[in-house]
């Protein structure tokens, strides 16, 4: 959070002080509230997804076993710092491990919204698809970049989102648009497990082909045909 964002919060707040701390600044200390901001999974997330470089358990002291061990305690702090109640902030597409372990666990808390598990990034299973904007403009890809270099389709259709893989009661796998306001069912490739076919258009004609081509190197394709109405692909 900067200045002026912690500003305009101060000028909303007239019961008391509001104060911004690292939570390493905060130990030893009490507030009448807490909020933990920014408690999400990803690359620099909490805990973070990044990982040391293995030559440094050849010079630093061994840790214990458990799984996030240091950064579980750095969390405890910050729990424990309040004397009324403590609030977590949370991205519903991509929540810490440790928060959605608070809400799986025996706890007295209190959920507000649901998570969302429609972007959940197919490949790695622990990322979710997050929209970026570049050099180029807007693009999707993991969030565990570049760990899972996995990038979605955006929608022939609408061009507005991503278009992601599922398998229905049936058995049968389909693509769908992400935007409430679309919804246009693609086709999927049959020869890998996270393609989708678009459209490929070359000096020699046109084709679907799988999106995953650049990353997986699938030549999966089907001949082109005329769409449908409300189906990408007829």
């Amino acid at each position: 959070m900067n200045k002026s964002e912690l500003a305009e919060i101060r000028s909303y707040w007239r019961g008391g002080t509001v104060s911004q701390k690292t939570i390493h600044s905060s130990k030893g200390l009490e507030s009448d509230f807490v909020i933990i901001t920014d408690l999400n999974s990803d690359h620099f997330g909490f805990p973070s997804d990044v990982h040391d470089d293995p030559i440094l358990n050849l010079i630093l002291p061994s840790t214990d076993k458990f799984e996030d061990s240091e950064e579980r305690r750095l969390f405890y702090v910050a729990l424990t710092r309040a004397k009324h109640q403590t609030h977590l902030l949370c991205d519903a597409t991509c929540p810490s491990r440790f928060a959605e372990e608070l809400v799986e666990g025996d706890y007295k808390i209190v959920v507000s919204g649901e998570k969302d598990a429609s972007r959940k990034c197919p490949v790695c299973s622990s990322g979710v698809i997050l929209k970026k904007t570049g050099k180029y403009g807007t693009y999707y890809e993991c969030c565990n970049k570049p760990i899972c270099n996995y990038k979605p389709p955006v929608c022939n259709a609408c061009g507005q989102d991503i278009v992601m893989r599922y398998r229905g009661k049936d058995g049968k796998e389909f693509a769908i648009c992400q935007s409430k306001n679309c919804k246009t069912i693609h086709e999927v490739c049959n020869r890998c497990t996270f393609g989708v076919l678009r459209e490929v258009h070359t000096n020699n004609g046109s084709f679907l082909g799988c999106h995953e081509f650049s990353r997986t190197r699938c030549k999966g394709y089907k001949s082109f045909e005329v769409r449908g109405e409300n189906n990408l692909f007829a």
